[in-house]
């Protein structure tokens, strides 16, 4: 399918799977409402978009902070071939047909029910029964290799793998100026908070049913900015 959609104020050419949740998915990312531009992050470099699928919040990233290389990680092979084509007229997006973890290992991912953005490595109902192999690396060891020392927007929509992602990458978490991961389990989300509590506040979320929804986090150094630290309230008894 075929969509023509406004993107960071430009027009763009996208295709995706045949489906309605496909088309929804793509759209609402497109249109910047599913992972928000952070106007207060400086000197954006590098974003990483992990669980990058067909490629809209990548094709975002790229229009959204157009001075950044976007690194797409995506370890199937249907959505890694969209990735590809999604992106191909966008020098500034790197493709890698793997996914993270927190460490080495080859998977079984399970294709999704209705549509490639719910296949994850761990069964459930929005999971068919047929899976293929796909391969994890170390977080940690994949950004060493790959020369990136320094991230500063992170996306991770893994379906469940967020954690382990998120523990392999404690190095590098308290540099990443915004942080948009998903959840997929209210204690995931809670583990989520645990990790990166002490160095970001949330400031954004969409919740779009008990254990799932999509969450943005920024960095102490941004969260003091005007634009949020006005809607804090302190009391003191």
């Amino acid at each position: 399918m075929r969509l023509s959609r406004e993107c960071a104020g430009e027009s763009v050419e996208f295709e995706c799977f045949d489906n309605a949740l496909s088309e929804m998915v793509a759209t609402d990312i497109l249109a910047g409402r599913t992972y928000p531009r952070i106007d207060a992050a400086t000197d954006v470099r590098t974003v990483l978009d992990v669980g990058a699928n067909v490629g809209a919040a990548a094709l975002w990233f790229s229009l959204a902070y157009p001075g950044a290389t976007v690194h797409a990680l995506e370890p199937a092979r249907e959505p890694f071939a969209l990735l590809e084509r999604n992106t191909a007229g966008r020098p500034n997006v790197v493709v890698h047909p793997v996914g993270l973890f927190s460490a080495d290992r080859s998977a079984s991912l399970h294709h999704g029910a209705l549509d490639t953005v719910t296949a994850s490595v761990g069964a459930s109902r929005l999971t068919r029964a047929d899976a293929e192999t796909v391969q994890l690396r170390s977080a940690a060891d994949w950004l060493r290799e790959n020369s990136i020392d320094r991230v500063d927007v992170l996306k991770l929509d893994t379906e469940g793998c967020e954690i382990p992602i998120l523990e392999g990458m404690r190095e590098q978490l308290g540099a990443v100026q915004v942080l948009h991961v998903e959840f997929h389990s209210d204690a995931d989300r809670k583990a989520i908070d645990r990790l990166v509590g002490a160095t970001h506040v949330l400031v954004s979320g969409h919740i779009h049913h008990a254990h799932r929804g999509e969450l943005t986090y920024v960095a102490n150094a941004i969260a003091s900015n005007p634009e949020f630290a006005r809607h804090e309230i302190r009391v003191e008894l």
